[in-house]
C-alpha cells in the first residue's frame, strides 16, 4: 500500500518486492531506490558501489518495480566536506548509470535535516527531513 521503496539491496528483496506489487497492484508498478552503502561501512546495509549496475541489469525485467534512483546514508561525520564528497560519490554514481535507464530514472535521495541544503547542492533530488519536521527522537 506504497508507492516508494528506498531500500532495495538484494536480488532476492526485487524479487519479493515485485511478485507482491503485481499480485496486489498490477497497475501500479513500485518505484524503487537501489541503497548504496557510498561509504562501504561494515554495519550498514545496501549494495556497494561499484554492484549498482549489476542489481540494476538483473531487475531490469521485474515488472512490479521501476527503478527510479539511489538512496544512500553517509558516515555519520561532524566534517560537513565529508558528507559532501559522499553526496557527490552518489550523484556520480546516478549519473553514471542514467545512460542505460528511462526517463524515469531521476532520484538521488540524500541528505537529512542537519545537511539537506549541501545535499542539495551537490544534485539530491529527495532529501528526508524526519528530525526537522517532528522534532528529535528519545534516546535508546
Amino acid at each position: 500500500h506504497f508507492s516508494w521503496f528506498q531500500a532495495l539491496d538484494s536480488l532476492k528483496l526485487a524479487k519479493r518486492l515485485s511478485e507482491a506489487r503485481l499480485t496486489y497492484r498490477p497497475k501500479e508498478p513500485l518505484n524503487i531506490c537501489i541503497q548504496v552503502n557510498i561509504n562501504e561501512e561494515p554495519q550498514k546495509s545496501g549494495v556497494l558501489p561499484e554492484q549498482v549496475g549489476e542489481l540494476l541489469s538483473q531487475i531490469s525485467g521485474f515488472e512490479g518495480l521501476i527503478p527510479r534512483g539511489v538512496m544512500a546514508i553517509p558516515a555519520a561525520s561532524p566534517d560537513i566536506q565529508d558528507r559532501k564528497t559522499s553526496f557527490m560519490k552518489l550523484r556520480t554514481l546516478f549519473d553514471d548509470q542514467a545512460a542505460s535507464m528511462n526517463d524515469l530514472w531521476d532520484t538521488v535521495s540524500v541528505g537529512m535535516s542537519d545537511d539537506y541544503k549541501e545535499a542539495i547542492e551537490c544534485g539530491a533530488t529527495m532529501v528526508r527531513l524526519g528530525t526537522s519536521l517532528f522534532g528529535p527522537r528519545a534516546p535508546k
